[in-house]
């Protein structure tokens, strides 16, 4: 899903970041998401992507974010 989010059309990163946000809502899909490289992909997809996909990828960092172990 990352690699769709950085390298998809913009429909399929609007669907691969919702799917993001919706398994981020799981501590350990959050962790995982965020140990691989995650955040750094929602970031720029926040910077440049098109409404809708920012929309989910907030929700997917607030979701990640949440997380405790992720956050130590």
């Amino acid at each position: 899903l990352l690699r769709i989010i950085e390298s998809g059309s913009v429909t399929m990163k609007e669907r691969a970041v919702l799917a993001v946000e919706c398994i981020t809502n799981d501590p350990e899909n959050a962790w995982a998401i965020s140990a691989y490289g995650g955040v750094s992909v929602l970031l720029d997809l926040c910077k440049s992507g098109s409404i809708a996909a920012q929309l989910h990828g907030v929700g997917a960092i607030k979701n990640v974010s949440t997380n405790e172990d992720v956050r130590i």
